[in-house]
């Protein structure tokens, strides 16, 4: 204890030699770094790449409504990430995150944005890894890359719907508030039970 208390009283004495402390002006962001790139399109693209360069590469695309920051909810996982040597890549999706919507864009023109990446990369081989909504993204890039993919890994990315028959039952309009603000399919209204939990 009496250590303790002369070694504070040595630290408060000395104060006048430590260099005075700056305060950060913005906020760090939160989760992976994300990158820019712009697409042989003129568009500007986002896209996250964790992981050692010699590593295995794993294409990842989060579920529907997310960004390229998804892939930090996976870092539960890091150590083994870090085991197995993967090195994962997100490219974000046309509205999400840091990339500008643009109505006019479907799953082909995703994939063309993850093909810019990694041949701005240097990546030859990659496996995918998609979550939910980001299957059917996954399955274009499969289709367009399929001498360049060691695996295809996907998660929760079955549907009861017959792909044969599948049809959306609402009119266009109820649909345009989601088309125009695609986060907005995943607000919660103010009496959700989500607003229960600490620091949501």
């Amino acid at each position: 204890m009496r250590a303790t208390l002369l070694f504070c009283a040595c630290l408060l004495a000395s104060g006048a030699s430590h260099a005075k402390s700056v305060i950060q002006s913005q906020f760090n962001h939160l989760g992976p770094a994300m990158h820019s790139l712009e697409a042989p399109s003129g568009r500007q693209l986002a896209y996250l790449d964790e992981g050692k360069k010699d590593w295995q590469v794993v294409v990842f695309v989060g579920g529907s409504g997310t960004s390229g920051r998804a892939f930090a909810m996976l870092e539960f996982l890091r150590q083994t990430r870090h085991n197995l040597e993967l090195r994962f890549i997100a490219v974000e999706r046309n509205g999400f995150g840091t990339t500008a919507f643009d109505d006019t864009l479907g799953y082909p023109d995703y994939a063309e944005d993850v093909e810019a990446v990694l041949a701005h990369l240097g990546v030859r081989e990659f496996s995918l890894f998609a979550i939910s909504g980001g299957s059917p993204y996954a399955g274009v890039i499969a289709a367009r890359n399929s001498a360049r993919l060691l695996s295809v890994h996907l998660a929760s990315s079955l549907t009861w719907w017959d792909p044969a028959n599948l049809q959306c039952t609402l009119p266009a309009s109820a649909l345009t508030f989601y088309s125009e603000d695609p986060v907005a399919w995943f607000e919660f209204a103010p009496e959700s039970p989500v607003h229960r939990i600490p620091g949501f």
